[in-house]
């Protein structure tokens, strides 16, 4: 997300969506939320508040800035290339997958007020990165960690 769009995050319109009518939604353009959906109705930016969101998806894009979490993320991607145990094509989907779910579930933990530390141990206990011995479960964790670092950095820092 580009700094301009976090520097306004308190104004960004709440909107719905007739294909998840359940869930609140955010969106900046007004024809589509931040999870991609097509925006049926939107709130005035007067008459929307970031804690009524309740997509984590959409939530998790306007709360966290993903690019220096997939900075982070790089680091730990290009570490275990480099070493041989993974390839670039491989590396790249690991990230993918844990930019695209972590931030989601940190949005809910943040939420609920609960610690970066926290979110971070029970990712490790949850993954099995802080019991198990292999290095599979070593880049798991070093993975997360590195995704909850890079959002914990770009947190933003108004009331959601």
């Amino acid at each position: 997300m580009s700094e301009d769009k976090r520097a306004t995050a308190e104004g960004v319109r709440i909107c719905w969506s007739e294909s998840s009518p359940d869930e609140i939604h955010a969106t900046f353009s007004g024809s589509d939320t931040l999870c991609g959906e097509s925006v049926t109705e939107a709130s005035t930016i007067a008459g929307s508040r970031l804690g009524d969101l309740t997509c984590s998806k959409c939530g998790g894009k306007v709360v966290f800035d993903e690019h220096t979490a997939a900075s982070r993320v790089r680091v730990v991607l290009d570490k275990w290339i480099a070493k041989g145990h993974l390839t670039p094509a491989s590396a790249t989907a690991m990230g993918d997958l844990a930019l695209g779910l972590l931030p989601e579930r940190a949005f809910i933990a943040r939420r609920k007020r609960h610690s970066w530390n926290k979110i971070s141990t029970d990712f490790l206990l949850a993954s099995g990165a802080a019991t198990e011995r292999d290095s599979g479960s070593r880049f798991v964790g070093e993975l997360g960690l590195a995704v909850f670092e890079g959002l914990e950095a770009s947190e933003y820092q108004g009331k959601y």
